[in-house]
């Protein structure tokens, strides 16, 4: 398979180059869920201290 240069079109990209590029762009996880998960985490932090 071809190198296709990062400088093209994307109308002349490979169809799965341009799948990979619109997907890209995007964060693997959304802000709010990591936040989510580090306020969930330091409550269970709490929790496990308070009873200890």
């Amino acid at each position: 398979m071809a190198v296709q240069p990062p400088d093209l079109p994307p109308r002349e990209l490979d169809p799965a180059e341009r799948d990979l590029a619109r997907r890209s762009g995007q964060a693997a996880l959304a802000p709010w869920l990591i936040t989510a998960a580090v306020v969930l985490l330091a409550a269970l932090a709490f929790i496990v201290w308070a009873r200890g």
